[in-house]
């Protein structure tokens, strides 16, 4: 059974650009990704790319 997964991501411009996972976290509600997201844009989360550019993915996994 395929189950919807989120993944908050930052964009990331060097070396390659694209989307990568902020913490490796995969939340199971697109609420708990909307809670990081807003720890994030309210700079209480770690930027790893420091774009500060989020997005919330959204995705199908086998569960």
């Amino acid at each position: 059974m395929k189950v919807r997964r989120f993944i908050l991501q930052e964009y990331d411009n060097r070396p390659v650009p694209g989307w990568r996972g902020v913490d490796g976290t995969v939340r199971n509600t697109n609420e708990e990704a909307e809670a990081l997201l807003k720890e994030f844009k309210e700079g209480r989360g770690y930027s790893p790319y420091g774009t500060n550019e989020f997005r919330i993915e959204e995705f199908m996994e086998n569960s």
